[in-house]
């Protein structure tokens, strides 16, 4: 077992903004070099980033902080590296490591000093953007300012959490040519889930091949076997568009009320950070070509959508989830009496399967281009799958995505198994090129579910994902394998 040395920057000091990135961040600047400063998102997106660093009292990068984890859940054996895990909290000692992460808000806090120390160094440098999807929309500013300023001899890397679902290279190599850095992908929350933010872990053995939980497999499949009083369970808490329009069409075909269904957002919304997505259906003048291309799959417009949502204005919550919480007043849809993301065994026990909806359902909303940048034709390549997907596989559901195109075959790619034979269906939902076509074939399968062809093979399926999620060894080959191809190791 070889040694890999990580280095992760944590800036618990006080964070100064580099002048560099204020300037730009000045409106009055938009009309000089670079050419990023005339996408208008840019001052948004870099103040955000801003207000999410200084807000948190850590600054630790995502793809470091599973390590810790990692030697709770004793998991160490099942990895083919001695990885030697280091926290620095400023650079005036020499960096002495394989791979120094940094996380992507941190940059616009370095210094001068500081990115000249981490420039000089030999560690191959990892920018972590592993909690999200963005790419152009959100970060390209940021790295293409940081590399204008400071012209890194060696190559830079970034990282954000979504899965390939085929070869195609067009999103990262304009990336590249635009702002020198390179972009590679993770499936961060897969791994997060199981060893982060997975409820009840329970005792684990250096010997024990599966990480521990409450959840246990004759649990189960005691829920397997349990009568059932609905067909599916549907949570949403963020209000997005493909949420808003499959909740009315749940609705406008009576299954509202005879299935597990939550809605945590409300007419009229109050200030919350769901506040945006809202003003932008209410204003006209708000109307993204994003969001009208977005409604037409639904068949939909924004009109249409608030007129059904001003009808049945209420938050739609499950009486049966059993986590009480705090209200709060001041935040929209917020947890009112319940909480959508903890576990609740009964709705499972008493639901057929989830419709696990997904954060995104088409690929402009994280792939859309600045115009300023490109004007080409862009081949979706890339899905975002994150813990909705992966709560039923960790709670022992059977489930369907509804979710970006490739969902469920970048599922496959990482080795769980469909339920297409219960659902009675094919790839159409998943896979076909015309989002509208997949949207209809979503609507027709859970409407025509026939719970006469889950069987004992079900069952089986369902045991099967749930084992390759909790896996020590299938956990460990994601990370070893993701830095043996960073690192260009054998």
């Amino acid at each position: 077992m070889s040694d890999l040395r990580v280095t992760y920057f944590n800036k618990t000091d006080e964070r100064v903004v580099n002048d560099v990135y204020n300037f730009y961040a000045d409106l009055n600047n938009w009309c000089s070099n670079p050419a990023i400063i005339e996408e208008k998102i840019f001052n948004g997106d870099l103040h955000s980033g801003m207000n999410y660093s200084v807000s948190t009292n850590i600054g630790v990068p995502h793809m470091a902080h599973f390590f810790s984890s990692l030697d709770v859940r004793k998991t160490s054996a099942w990895s083919k590296y001695n990885y030697i895990v280091k926290e620095i909290n400023n650079f005036n000692d020499p960096i002495n490591a394989d791979v120094l992460i940094l996380h992507i808000d941190i940059l616009i806090f370095l210094s001068d000093e500081e990115v000249e120390k981490i420039l000089s160094s030999n560690a191959k440098i990892l920018i972590d953007g592993a909690f999200e999807a963005f790419v152009f929309p959100y970060y390209y500013p940021i790295l293409k300012i940081f590399v204008d300023k400071y012209q890194p001899q060696q190559e830079l890397y970034f990282v954000v959490g979504t899965t390939k679902i085929n070869n195609n290279n067009e999103l990262e190599n304009a990336f590249k040519k635009y702002t020198g850095v390179n972009l590679i992908h993770y499936d961060y929350f897969r791994v997060n889930e199981a060893i982060v933010g997975s409820s009840g872990l329970t005792e684990h053995h250096m010997d024990n091949p599966l990480i521990t939980n409450f959840v246990t497999e004759d649990l189960i499949k005691e829920n397997f076997y349990s009568e059932k009083t609905k067909d599916f369970l549907c949570l949403n808490n963020r209000p997005r568009f493909h949420r808003m329009a499959l909740i009315e069409k749940i609705k406008e075909l009576g299954m509202l009320d005879k299935n597990y269904v939550s809605r945590r957002w409300q007419w009229p919304a109050k200030k919350h950070i769901v506040q945006p997505l809202i003003s932008e259906l209410y204003f006209e003048d708000q109307h993204s070509d994003r969001m009208l291309n977005e409604l037409k799959i639904f068949n939909e417009t924004p009109e249409s959508l608030l007129k059904k949502l001003k009808q049945y204005p209420n938050q739609i919550l499950i009486k049966d989830l059993e986590e009480n919480v705090k209200v709060n007043p001041d935040k929209d849809n917020a947890p009112d009496v319940l909480d959508d993301r903890s576990y609740s065994n009964t709705v499972y026990k008493n639901s057929y399967y989830t419709i696990a909806v997904e954060t995104y359902f088409e690929s402009s909303f994280i792939d859309g281009y600045p115009k300023v940048l490109f004007d080409f034709d862009y081949t979706p390549a890339r899905t975002f799958l994150t813990e909705k997907v992966y709560k039923p596989i960790q709670f022992g559901h059977m489930f369907i995505p509804f979710g970006m195109k490739g969902t469920m075959k970048a599922l496959e790619k990482l080795g769980y198994e469909n339920f297409h034979e219960e659902f009675n269906c094919d790839y159409t939902y998943d896979l076909h090129e015309d989002d509208s076509v997949r949207y209809s074939t979503f609507i027709s399968i859970i409407q025509n579910f026939d719970k006469t062809r889950i069987t004992e093979k079900t069952l089986d399926k369902i045991l099967n994902n749930y084992r390759l999620f909790y896996s020590k060894k299938d956990i460990y080959k994601s990370l070893d394998d993701f830095y043996t191809e960073f690192l260009g190791k054998e």
